[in-house]
């Protein structure tokens, strides 16, 4: 054996070779092509910074050492020698990569010094293990195997591409969600003023189990959006560790921790009651294979320690199942102490009473970061090139060119800033854009109109590629799709149902096929239909032995919405409003919905009162809407026996939407009796004050603006309400840091109502099309346009208020804590101001303050204005996010002041407010934090003030 290893040296010259190093190598090489010996081990260091001598001509030399060094390195790393070539990080870590290799090299048992009786040619994790059955090593070479390929959707051709899942692989980023991990839910003290220790890092989803392990935790829960990749990265640490790529301590894991993979749509309910033990060893039985090795159910069990995967909980049939599911998970790990389990769930599948508890890590997958979309498009068509044209310079050249076609598509505002970022950022809707755009070079512009051209492509293909080679019949793409739609209809009924036993499904579409034209080309026998989509179109898949589903949910959705809209299904699906599972279907439905069902679904809305109990949900409704049919709202505004509490919702839910008609109905409801009502009305009048007649203006002026009440700033698009001058007592005696308490004088000024949306952002954003995107900008908890913008730093609140006017900018510590007590000297401005739960603003409802009952945990912001107002008309001042303030951090004087700006110097600034994730004392009035300004967390956002002027 010869073993190299070479960092940014390259060594000194021979007679007839760059190095000694070379030289040796090459002799190494000739050997071993000559007589299969010595085995050629090379090792690279991984050095992102050159390090250069500080004397010029040392600095040269070596720079020109490492230049033989990058040369040396290409020559091996092409993948044509015989040789083992592998990189390692730094020194410390070598040690363990050599012995990793020597050690699976020693105890490999194709060598000569081991005997030949082995039965089977065992994967590189499996070798060496003396405890492992052979049934055991099985399994894992089969599930090796089983997760070692990711498979591409349809590209327009009659082929199956895989790709391995090293190279197609991109690396996700995870979050903690920092209410499962924290030791203490509460305030920060003046030690975390620094940033670092509050940031909210994002994670390669890699690292979850060495974060787990530091909080003492052996179980993760790893959560997303559909298509967002959990069960691609659950795949890939299974194959790293089934396949021996990677050792277990790499990941976080004990040694000879192997994995098990089962999916949890396959559970059956006698699973259930029998336990998860019978579960395993039905998924990894092996019909084929000889009866020593088939069944390593009992071997696994007995193993320790494994790593449990459980994919898919959301999958699982019903939200009681999964409880019990969760219950079996919880048991199975405070059971079996030297055992780890990850669980994959849709955010929807995962709440309430299905949930793993503190002794899980909960984790939520974020978005893909720009680079990682480039990196994956990029992969993408050099894949689908390359299989379409061969390795040929035409192949490479062709991907790069559609490849800088769709990024440039993909950098345009509305796929950056608008609704449709989401789109660029998740995988699974990612590769559909590279699927649809691989067809035409072009993107729909709505998220039901990029399915239905997908659904098209996949049903297209066949039927232009496949019939012309394989001369097979062919059939119309418009009642496949009729007949599927139905289908997914059927599967849908039952709540998380997404695949069904083949005769059954069989047994349904022919159902469906009766009513469909003979000229069709579809014929009318189940079986070959379901054949056809199978393995012709690939829109169906086998999901086990007997069973076949949907390619992904996304798409059963999708087709189930086509139907909905189709039948005018209107009550069935206002019936599923507040189920998770039915979200996707309601939303989709109104995306390809005509006016007519839209007025309809409405107008059930609110006959059956769902509006007050579910107002975020139908704001989203109106957003996704094709045909945003706005009039059964007007009607119930005019109506005279419509509640206040749902007149409120609706001018909540139509405050932003041009109607010319609503800012007359608002002008008679300035001056109910019930303020929030007037309130609503207010801002709504002012936003659409051009649409009102000239007797309207003089009437809405006498109502609203003779003390300069409210007021629009029309480039950004916020209402800002008067906070009058006074005087109050700033701080408490709660806490050290808010002592003490000193008598401060505030002169009038404007304060924006609510703190700055998404929405309101993203107009800064377009002005300045340059400019960072915040944290969390694509992460569907936190980018609803209604939500309040978070991941801006201090200094991005800077360069907002910069943009937005000279009058524009945040308040100051003391004005902002004199608008949230608006007259009041209690610990909160809303409710009895003594005791506070979550019916009052978004915090952890599980942490109230004083006597009040624990109440629920959203997990993430809410729309702002959900809550209650202050008095003076401020909406969110307690909870929901942190929120900047002008003022550097430092310790109040005791000395009575006017106007205050905070200390001159100072690392950090202030925080205010609580968030939606800390508890009821930190949302507190009086409550100070304060961190570095670079900051940027999706508990921080901010809200800003209007130097005061009268007018409108």
């Amino acid at each position: 054996m010869v073993i190299g290893i070479l960092g940014q040296r390259f060594g000194l010259p021979t007679s007839d070779h760059e190095s000694g190093t070379e030289e040796e190598f090459d002799w190494a090489l000739k050997e071993n092509q000559e007589n299969g010996f010595p085995e050629i081990k090379w090792f690279f260091q991984d050095i992102e910074t050159l390090k250069l001598p500080s004397d010029p001509e040392q600095a040269t030399l070596a720079l020109d050492q490492w230049k033989k060094v990058c040369a040396f390195k290409k020559r091996l790393s092409n993948g044509l020698l015989p040789i083992f070539y592998s990189k390692f990080p730094d020194l410390e870590s070598f040690k363990a990569v050599l012995t990793k290799d020597l050690s699976l090299w020693l105890n490999d048992p194709d060598r000569h010094w081991h005997t030949q009786n082995a039965k089977s040619k065992k994967s590189a994790n499996q070798r060496g293990s003396m405890l492992k059955s052979a049934a055991i090593v099985d399994y894992q070479l089969r599930l090796a195997e089983d997760t070692s390929k990711l498979h591409l959707i349809g590209l327009g051709q009659h082929m199956q591409i895989e790709l391995p899942i090293e190279q197609a692989y991109i690396p996700l980023k995870a979050l903690i969600d920092r209410a499962m991990v924290a030791k203490e839910v509460g305030r920060f003290n003046d030690e975390r003023l620094c940033e670092s220790d509050y940031a909210d890092k994002d994670v390669d989803v890699s690292e979850l189990f060495k974060r787990a392990r530091q909080s003492g935790k052996r179980g993760v829960a790893l959560l997303g959006d559909p298509g967002s990749g959990k069960t691609t990265a659950a795949r890939q640490i299974c194959w790293r560790l089934a396949s021996g790529t990677e050792t277990p301590t790499a990941v976080g894991l004990p040694e000879n921790t192997i994995p098990v993979f089962l999916k949890l749509r396959d559970l059956c309910q006698g699973d259930v009651k029998d336990g998860l033990s019978a579960f395993l060893k039905r998924e990894s039985h092996a019909e084929t294979l000889a009866s020593d090795i088939s069944d390593p159910g009992s071997d696994l069990l007995n193993y320790k320690p494994l790593l449990w995967i459980f994919d898919g909980l959301d999958e699982v049939v019903n939200e009681d199942t999964r409880a019990d599911v969760c219950t079996l998970i919880q048991t199975a790990l405070k059971n079996r102490v030297h055992d780890f389990i990850l669980v994959t769930s849709r955010y929807q599948g995962y709440y309430g009473k299905v949930n793993l508890g503190p002794s899980f890590l909960a984790c939520h997958v974020q978005p893909l970061a720009d680079t990682d979309v480039n990196d994956f498009v990029s992969c993408w068509y050099k894949t689908v090139c390359i299989q379409l044209l061969g390795n040929t310079d035409k192949a490479n050249n062709e991907a790069e060119s559609n490849s800088k076609s769709l990024l440039d598509l993909l950098g345009q505002s509305e796929f950056r800033i608008g609704r449709l970022r989401e789109l660029r950022t998740n995988p699974l809707l990612l590769t559909i854009l590279c699927t649809v755009h691989h067809q035409d070079h072009n993107l729909p512009r709505r998220r039901s109109s990029l399915y239905a051209k997908c659904i098209r492509v996949f049903l297209e293909y066949w039927r232009q590629e496949v019939r012309e080679k394989q001369k097979l019949v062919r059939f119309e793409p418009e009642a496949a799709e009729s007949v599927l739609a139905s289908l997914s209809w059927w599967l849908h009924r039952q709540e998380n149902r997404t695949s069904a036993d083949e005769h059954e499904m069989e047994k349904e579409v022919e159902q469906f096929l009766v009513n469909i034209s003979t000229d069709s080309g579809l014929g009318k026998n189940g079986q070959e239909f379901i054949a056809r989509m199978r393995d012709e179109c690939g829109i169906f898949v086998t999901t086990s032995p007997g069973r076949c589903g949907f390619l992904h949910l996304t798409f059963q959705e999708y087709l189930a919405a086509v139907y909905a809209e189709s039948e005018h299904k209107v009550e069935s699906l206002t019936n599923t409003i507040g189920q998770s599972w039915w979200r996707e279907v309601i939303l989709l439905t109104l995306g390809i919905g005509r006016g007519p069902f839209v007025r309809a679904f409405f107008q059930a809305i609110l006959k059956d009162n769902l509006l007050e109990s579910n107002s975020e949900f139908i704001s989203q409704c109106i957003d996704e809407a094709l045909h945003p049919v706005l009039d059964p709202f007007i009607e119930a505004l005019n109506k005279p026996g419509t509640r206040v509490a749902t007149k409120v919702a609706i001018l909540r839910l139509l405050r932003d939407q041009d109607l010319p008609e609503l800012a007359g109905i608002c002008l008679e409801l300035v001056d109910n009796k019930n303020q929030e009502l007037a309130a609503f009305a207010g801002e709504i009048v002012v936003r659409q004050r051009s649409t009102l007649t000239v007797e309207q203006m003089q009437r809405a002026d006498q109502l609203l603006h003779e003390e300069s009440k409210v007021q629009i700033d029309e480039k950004t698009g916020i209402f800002f309400v008067n906070i009058p001058s006074g005087m109050f007592m700033m701080g408490s005696d709660e806490s050290e840091r808010e002592r003490p308490v000193h008598s401060v004088q505030i002169s009038t000024f404007m304060m924006g109502k609510s703190p700055v949306t998404n929405e309101e952002y993203g107009r800064f954003l377009k002005a300045n099309v340059d400019y960072q995107v915040p944290e969390y900008w694509n992460n569907s908890r936190f980018n609803n346009p209604k939500q309040p913008v978070v991941g801006v730093s201090w200094d991005d609140t800077q360069a907002y208020c910069q943009w937005a006017g000279p009058s524009i900018r945040l308040p100051t510590e003391a004005e902002w804590e004199y608008a949230c007590r608006a007259g009041t000297n209690t610990p909160f401005s809303l409710g009895d101001g003594k005791n506070f739960d979550s019916t009052l603003a978004n915090f952890n409802g599980k942490y109230p303050y004083g006597n009040a009952k624990k109440g629920r945990y959203l997990g993430k912001t809410s729309e702002v204005d959900s809550y209650k107002a202050n008095a003076w008309g401020l909406y969110d001042m307690h909870g929901n996010v942190f929120e900047w303030c002008q003022d550097r951090y430092g310790d109040y004087s005791a000395e009575d002041v006017s106007n205050p700006k905070g200390p001159a110097i100072g690392s950090g600034r202030v925080l205010r407010g609580g968030c939606w994730n800390l508890n009821a004392v930190d949302c507190r009035s009086a409550n100070r934090d304060g961190i570095g300004p670079s900051n940027r967390s999706n508990l921080i956002g901010f809200r800003v003030v209007l130097a005061h002027r009268s007018g409108s």
